[in-house]
């Protein structure tokens, strides 16, 4: 019963694949010039796309594009791009955001776009631009793929941002991508170093505790400040650092984020949004890594580090996630963090803020 199934379903899906192409050969806009690019992420996950948005700004007008984003991704985007940009409130979306609404559609299509670049790759994206009179270059799931016509699958890459750009231009020359020539650190030591404790998901955070003892470890020799949303730190932890005056910063919003990681040193935190955004805003990281595979989100430079505990558990080489789907997906106890202790993070900290002093008292703050 399984296989007959799934054999309809590949049947619909090459059918509706198919019929889709066809479709849209006698819908092409003639005359228009612009393009539009989607990038419906995360607020973290959409520092990843950036390079392929500059990539196509080199290729197409600036004057000529226009980006779809996430409301609470426009404050990054305003730091890096100087283009149009069009904020879309994620309540615009049904079905728990998985779904464009005809609203959404709607502020799409009324651009009137030559060619629409998907940079996001998932169902909601596929649903805002099904059926335009567009010319559509993109990557989803098979089951997506009629909606492009320009059907483009960088999976052979680990990189997300060597993905994005592949499939923005397959023949591009920046691939793989080269950080510290795009987004140059500078090295500041008179401004203190943050901890952002908390990810996007428990799974993917160290342990707030553990943070808290590197914080005093480090604060006996280096200016050192917390920094975390009021709201993710519980009320009794909070009395704890006020009791034992540890510094900490509370950002209310991305706006509020952005401005405090412009006047850091350094930040320290899990693989989350908060060291992505530290990235491109040329702060050196330093990244606790646990059920995610660096190779997909670490960027290759000397200034951002990172350190892993590799367990039996961990993510293989060519997945972005552990089989739990980075404790999503039942993991019990989360050992790829647990195991990793204060004294093996602290002591790689250290050896890495000594690199950074090395090229500060060398003079090569900008590469």
């Amino acid at each position: 019963m399984r296989k007959y199934l799934f054999f309809n379903a590949e049947i619909i899906i090459y059918v509706v694949h198919n019929f889709l192409r066809f479709l849209k050969s006698f819908l092409f806009l003639r005359g228009s010039e612009k393009v539009g690019i989607i990038v419906f992420k995360k607020l973290g996950d959409t520092v990843f796309v950036i390079p392929a948005i500059k990539h196509l700004i080199e290729i197409y007008k600036k004057e000529n594009i226009v980006v779809f984003c996430y409301d609470l991704s426009l404050p990054i985007l305003k730091e890096t791009l100087d283009i149009n940009l069009v904020p879309i409130n994620e309540d615009e979306f049904w079905l728990k955001g998985r779904i464009a609404s005809f609203k959404v559609r709607k502020k799409i299509a009324g651009f009137r776009f030559k060619k629409i670049y998907d940079l996001t790759c998932q169902v909601r994206s596929a649903s805002a631009i099904l059926g335009m009179k567009s010319e559509t270059y993109g990557h989803n799931d098979y089951y997506c793929s009629g909606v492009y016509d320009n059907f483009v699958n960088p999976l052979h890459l680990r990189s997300l941002i060597d993905r994005f750009l592949y499939i923005a231009d397959p023949f591009n020359n920046k691939i793989p991508f080269d950080w510290e020539k795009e987004f140059p650190v500078l090295l500041q030591n008179d401004k203190p170093i943050l901890i952002h404790p908390f990810a996007g998901w428990k799974a993917k955070e160290w342990n707030l505790k553990k943070f808290i003892t590197l914080y005093e470890l480090l604060s006996k020799d280096h200016s050192v400040s917390m920094i975390f949303h009021p709201n993710d730190m519980p009320h009794e932890i909070r009395n704890y650092l006020n009791s034992e005056k540890i510094n900490f910063v509370e950002t209310n919003t991305i706006d509020d984020l952005v401005n405090e990681i412009k006047n850091c040193s350094i930040l320290i935190g899990n693989d989350s949004g908060p060291i992505y955004i530290a990235r491109i805003l040329g702060k050196p990281t330093f990244t606790i890594y646990g059920p995610t595979n660096p190779d997909f989100t670490m960027v290759q430079s000397i200034f951002h580090s990172k350190i892993i505990k590799n367990i039996s558990c961990s993510p293989l080489y060519d997945s972005q996630y552990c089989f739990t789907f980075a404790g999503r997906k039942g993991c019990p106890s989360f050992e790829c963090m647990h195991q990793l202790t204060v004294d093996e993070v602290y002591d790689e900290v250290i050896r890495y803020l000594e690199q950074i002093e090395f090229y500060i008292n060398k003079k090569t703050a900008v590469i």
